[in-house]
């Protein structure tokens, strides 16, 4: 059985680790530099480089330091990656960093390991101390991930952070090893024993997923992103828009909610701006009527640009006789505010077709056609009006 089985042997198992570390930080700096430095890319490099370069740092030289100088070097790299991936989460997640403070704490913890080591206090007990302070850099991560994967859902994300969780509970195990009666055995912490040493490793490569996973995640959401929103105006396209439509129409279905209303917006003569100043001015026209637009709209409220010179704007659970009344607002607006254009100034006017409260029972397409009807009686006695479908 012992044959079959055989020992770990700790110096591969260690080598393994360091030559993972040092792999996983060349992969992450190239995609740092490919991704000029996004998806926080540039704290996981900060990550495993810290793990790979401080602990290599610390055996080659350990022969020319103290051994407690060795011990350090160690501990303090176990803390910076701690950190890094602290800062690698926040920045993934478009959080404000605060790395002065996670700075303080690891500066601080360092110079508490260095005084017990001076003191001549066992090394597992500086150790210990890094190992914790680390779990809480990391449960930091781990919580403002949770955060957002119930916002968001995603499997990647959900993955990362069960990644991270299993590092805090490593770390965390480590310190009540090495702080136990048993600590003694324990002096180098599970870098001393194979089958440690061995989740080590696992753990290390679950991390390598972790950037893999989020990296891809992102860039399918961009893509998404892309597909649903309209190159010019920055506005969600008509794919955005059915999407959207269907998951507000069911949650207040489900909900109770007050229904939505639907408005279909016409640049008036738009043809005529594209005839007399070029397509060039009337893009400009365009794309300063969807900031008009969207500087009109709450965050609950879609703003569409449908194709063409039409826009739809969607009013979600508002009261019955806002979506006029905002219509209104609107057009007034835009009659009163020339746009820029590469031309000059444009004055332009739009005509709105307003729905009633869409039911619940109503699809998108329904719902459009009772816009056009009213856009089109807008048109029909003048231009410049909002008209409200009967239903």
């Amino acid at each position: 059985m012992t044959d079959l089985f055989p020992p770990l042997d700790v110096g591969t198992l260690q080598l393994t680790y360091h030559l993972l570390a040092l792999l996983l930080t060349a992969f992450s700096l190239a995609g740092a530099l490919l991704a000029k430095g996004r998806y926080g890319l540039w704290f996981w490099v900060g990550c495993f480089a810290s793990l790979a370069l401080l602990q290599i740092l610390a055996q080659a030289v350990l022969p020319d330091w103290s051994e407690h100088a060795g011990y350090l070097a160690g501990h303090v790299a176990g803390m910076l990656s701690s950190l890094c991936v602290l800062l690698g989460i926040r920045a993934y997640l478009g959080l404000p960093l605060y790395w002065k403070h996670g700075l303080a704490l690891v500066l601080g913890a360092g110079s508490v390991c260095a005084a017990l080591l001076a003191f001549g206090l066992p090394p597992r007990i500086s150790l210990a101390l890094s190992l914790f302070v680390s779990a809480l850099l990391r449960w930091r991560a781990f919580s403002q991930l949770l955060a957002a994967f119930r916002r968001q859902g995603g499997a990647p994300m959900g993955f990362a952070a069960a990644v991270i969780l299993l590092s805090v509970a490593s770390h965390l195990v480590r310190t009540v090893a090495l702080l136990s009666p048993l600590g003694e055995s324990y002096e180098n912490g599970f870098q001393s024993h194979g089958a440690g040493m061995l989740g080590l490793i696992v753990v290390l490569v679950l991390h390598g997923f972790v950037i893999l996973l989020l990296v891809t995640h992102a860039l399918q959401r961009e893509v998404l992103s892309l597909a649903e929103h309209d190159s010019l105006t920055g506005l969600l396209n008509r794919r955005g828009m059915d999407a959207r439509f269907e998951r507000l129409r069911r949650r207040a279905a489900l909900q109770g909610e007050s229904g939505m209303s639907l408005a279909l917006i016409d640049v008036d003569h738009f043809k005529s701006i594209n005839d007399r100043l070029g397509h060039g001015a009337g893009d400009d026209v365009l794309k300063g009527l969807g900031a008009l637009l969207d500087t009109q709209i709450r965050p609950t409220d879609l703003a569409v640009r449908l194709g063409g010179e039409e826009f739809v704007l969607l009013w979600n659970g508002a009261q019955p006789g806002y979506e006029t009344a905002m219509a209104e607002k609107i057009r007034q607006a835009v009659a009163n505010h020339p746009f820029e254009t590469r031309e000059g100034p444009v004055a332009v006017t739009v005509s709105i077709g307003v729905t009633g409260t869409v039911a619940h029972e109503d699809n998108l397409e329904s719902v459009l056609r009772r816009a056009d009807r009213a856009l089109y009686r807008a048109k029909q006695d003048g231009r410049n009006r909002v008209a409200v479908d009967g239903g």
